[in-house]
């Protein structure tokens, strides 16, 4: 009975090592960034389309490509440098994170 004990922690804390080495390998292998094109988090209690307006008046080349409202407060955007900038200092923005185009590599049976 002891061994059968050994042998069950044993697999079990080499599943979690496993486990935690391949989360550390997926989250190293970041995606595609995908160049001008920007995901911006609006701060709960503050308006995304309050923000949208001051980044538009300031900004003639900004284009707003899809607005979140369910998972999130926020927006995507192409953005100029300039206006990720401007978007970082306002105080109604939580951060400013470049879109990414992310994969997985398919499972292949042996």
């Amino acid at each position: 009975m002891r061994e059968f004990i050994v042998f069950v922690v044993s697999f079990a804390f080499i599943s979690v090592c496993i486990g935690l080495a391949l989360s550390e390998e997926m989250a190293a292998t970041a995606g595609d960034p995908i160049e001008g094109s920007y995901i911006v988090k609006v701060k709960d209690g503050f308006s995304s389309e309050n923000v949208i307006t001051s980044l538009s008046g300031k900004f003639s080349c900004v284009k707003i490509t899809r607005r979140y409202s369910a998972a999130l407060n926020g927006f995507a955007a192409e953005l100029p440098k300039e206006a990720v900038a401007f978007l970082e200092g306002m105080d109604a923005v939580e951060y400013v994170e470049q879109d990414q185009v992310m994969s997985i590599q398919p499972i292949g049976i042996p």
